[in-house]
């Protein structure tokens, strides 16, 4: 009985791994932070292996983010925790407005949120 409740309890504090998957943007754009002391805000539509039509959010403050191309990332997906990390490239990591993937530079692993479907 004792080594079920110590192999419960290790069971439960091991993390859940995310599902990495292929996701398409179809859209993404900065759509707020325009100016002195407003915070960059992207807003991005991204298509999921299944086939969802998932929308995100993410805000520039103290975590970097990203206004996407439309193509193809790999992707971290943690949707009962409503967050996707997409990897994508960029050169620089700080900008006062929300900077451009690249597509080239250094691999950054970027939070967005799920905000709805689409």
């Amino acid at each position: 009985m004792k080594q079920i409740v110590v192999l419960l309890a290790l069971l439960l504090a091991v993390p859940a791994v995310a599902e990495r998957q292929r996701i398409q943007v179809d859209s993404s754009e900065q759509t707020a932070g325009f100016g002195f002391g407003n915070r960059a805000q992207v807003s991005t539509h991204v298509i999921l292996a299944d086939g969802s039509r998932v929308a995100l959010w993410c805000q520039l403050s103290m975590r970097f983010c990203v206004v996407l191309k439309h193509q193809y990332y790999d992707a971290d997906v943690e949707l009962d925790k409503g967050v996707i990390w997409i990897y994508t490239q960029r050169s620089s990591q700080w900008a006062s407005q929300a900077p451009f993937d690249e597509g080239q530079g250094k691999l950054h692993k970027v939070k967005y949120r799920v905000s709805g479907s689409w």
